[in-house]
């Protein structure tokens, strides 16, 4: 084998402190990438431009060449990132509906948030979002508007990572990907991915960002193994991580309540909704502790606390508290799906019935075993899929004008808030020196005062509140009934 020789004066790309055989290696590296890429030179020229950036970190940061290409290796694009990629994907059922949703206020997305224990490299977590797309191509999706309903357009380029400007779910946010249905942000030590419900769930995006994760890691040279539930990032992705549960399930009769008045916290709405985000972070094992102490889950516990919270915002004497919360078909069926696949479920409790005390947290779970059972969520599932058929010879443009005239009457006025729980998450262990928390945040509207979400890691426990008003009585009162029960939450609040 010939030695290495000190490299040419014109090899300026590689520095004057590198040999022959980095120069060499570099080159190859370089070569191998372009011949992954066929977009347009624009699109091509920006994702050329991540992959320099990237390199010129590693090389300020005394990382070897040879381990800097190995990290940055173009295999890892497979040939995603072709013109001749494009394909179509159609949407299933409940996300045929989103599309019609997206204009105006109107808007129904979700965001994860992993906040981390050092700095982001923005550099690496560029790079993290071009290899991890290619195993989600839904995501890459664009909506494309057909005869009777919209499809997701399969259309590679370049995806950029943002810096945070805005708080959560906000409409800043929105009018920043009018071609993509999801976002990547960055803050300090916050790594965040925003969705559209039109590409998935909260299981779905959850999948999604926990292969962002550990490509970036992977990327930092830190080697994290796959969770129970973590899709390789390397593989393909399979078919039937594209299944449509809906179209096997058969429509039957529920007992859900329907509630068309149900009532609303006496707090001004703010002209530019969501207003602002709440973050109640608390120990994991305190929060357990105040469920067993009422005999139930955790989700019923910090619901009926959000159930009293909303009475106490409320000058009402009579009326109704009704909340919706999203209902996961994986626990019912067996489907490797990343796409949507959930139902909603609706508690509703008399004012008369909100009063703390083991009788209601009894109430509450009455409902979710009536309602939000197995038979009850998938014949639900049948019935949205029978709706969905029905409605389809009806052309597009005309469904469009009459789901927005309909859906908020009944798609968000019933609601007196919302409600989401993705319980004690399942990232890999090796994340627990890495990632202090996760949250999410959701927001569907502005018909309702607040967006409660909440999620478990690493003992940290994550409640988050998307509200519509800076009126800050709601989270003080949710304050005050977890202080009662022992649990001491920090707060956290992000003002947009």
């Amino acid at each position: 084998m010939n030695a290495c020789k000190k490299p040419r004066s014109d090899t300026i790309e590689c520095g004057q402190d590198m040999n022959s055989c980095d120069t060499e290696a570099l080159q190859a590296w370089r070569t191998a990438l372009n011949e992954r890429l066929s977009l347009s030179k624009e699109d091509t020229s920006r994702i050329l431009a991540d992959f320099d950036r990237a390199m010129a970190y590693y090389k300020k940061n005394g990382i070897p060449v040879e381990e800097a290409v190995s990290r940055l290796d173009p295999d890892r694009l497979h040939s995603f990132y072709r013109k001749e990629n494009s394909r179509l994907f159609p949407l299933e059922y409940p996300a045929r509906i989103y599309p019609f949703l997206g204009s105006g206020k109107l808007r129904t997305v979700f965001c994860l948030t992993a906040g981390l224990n050092e700095e982001v490299v923005p550099e690496l977590l560029q790079i993290a979002l071009l290899y991890v797309l290619r195993r989600f191509p839904t995501f890459a999706g664009s909506l494309r508007p057909g005869l009777f309903w919209h499809s997701l357009y399969l259309n590679p380029r370049h995806f950029a990572v943002a810096e945070k400007s805005a708080n959560p779910c906000s409409e800043q946010n929105m009018k920043l990907m009018p071609e993509t249905n999801f976002r990547v942000f960055f803050s300090k030590k916050e790594i965040l991915a925003e969705f559209s419900h039109v590409l998935t769930d909260g299981y779905g995006g959850m999948l999604f960002f926990d292969a962002l994760l550990r490509e970036y890691f992977r990327l930092l040279g830190i080697p994290v193994s796959l969770g129970i539930h973590s899709l390789p990032a390397d593989e393909e992705m399979k078919e039937e991580e594209l299944e449509n549960v809906f179209q096997r399930q058969k429509p039957g009769r529920t007992h859900s309540e329907f509630h068309p008045f149900s009532l609303r916290p006496n707090l001004a709405i703010a002209e530019t909704t969501p207003d602002r985000s709440v973050y109640f972070h608390m120990n994991a094992d305190e929060l357990k502790t105040a469920a067993r102490a009422r005999n139930t889950t955790v989700t019923i516990y910090v619901l009926g606390c959000l159930f009293q919270a909303l009475k106490a915002c409320t000058n009402k004497k009579n009326g109704r508290i009704t909340v919706q919360i999203p209902v996961n078909l994986r626990n019912y069926i067996d489907t490797r799906t990343v796409r949507n696949a959930s139902m909603f479920f609706t508690p509703s409790l008399a004012l008369s019935e909100i009063n703390g005390r083991q009788q209601m947290y009894e109430r509450i779970k009455q409902q979710f075993e009536s309602c939000a059972g197995k038979e009850e969520t998938l014949h639900a599932a049948g019935n949205t899929a029978l709706l969905v058929r029905a409605i389809t010879p009806i052309p597009l443009f005309l469904k469009q004008f009459l789901i927005q005239l309909i859906y908020p009457v009944i798609g968000l006025s019933p609601y007196s808030a919302f409600f989401s729980n993705l319980g004690v998450l399942t990232l890999p262990e090796d994340m627990e020196s890495l990632v202090e928390f996760i949250r999410t945040d959701m927001y569907c509207g502005n018909a309702a005062a607040a967006f409660a979400s909440l999620a478990a890691w690493n003992k940290n426990a994550v409640l988050s509140l998307t509200e519509n008003t800076s009126d800050s009585s709601l989270e003080q009162e949710m304050k005050r009934l977890f202080e009662k029960d022992g649990i001491t939450p920090v707060l956290e609040t992000d003002p947009g």
